[in-house]
């Protein structure tokens, strides 16, 4: 469980303010990539929010933001605010479906972030510079048991 200052930092970024004007039924999406890792201090900062939307919630996205094409699977996605933040109906394969990753994420402040053991498969599997530089976050944590 992240611990009370993440929470305040959380409340305090731009992206996860602008996440909730959007007023958007928070059990029809879970917030991944790094977010989840800044939720429980393992960042100091997040640039953009990747998020995974099903039902009326992905159907809402779609009406009133912009379509685009996400860069690792090709898949339609839907921007807001210059592409800072991304909403999708899957994650990258080979995740679980998106309705599994929702019911297995941790609700913080009233939004749910990707169990971080699915968030630590993703970043394993395409290591790139900045993945692992999350990946040592992650053991460097575990003495602390942030993966449980």
């Amino acid at each position: 469980m992240p611990s009370p200052p993440a929470r305040e930092r959380l409340r305090g970024n731009e992206l996860i303010r602008r996440l909730r004007e959007l007023d958007l039924d928070p059990d029809e999406f879970v917030i991944f990539g790094s977010a989840p890792l800044f939720a429980h201090g393992l960042r100091a900062d997040i640039r953009d929010l990747d998020i995974v939307a099903t039902g009326r919630t992905w159907e809402r996205v779609v009406a009133i933001g912009e379509a685009a094409v996400g860069a690792i699977s090709g898949d339609p996605v839907t921007q807001f605010y210059g592409g800072r933040i991304q909403f999708s109906q899957r994650w990258i394969p080979p995740a679980d479906t998106a309705e599994e990753l929702i019911r297995r994420a941790e609700v913080i402040d009233g939004l749910r972030y990707a169990d971080l053991r699915d968030v630590l498969a993703y970043k394993l599997d395409l290591r790139r510079p900045k993945d692992v530089v999350d990946i040592c976050a992650f053991w460097e944590s575990a003495d602390r048991e942030v993966l449980g």
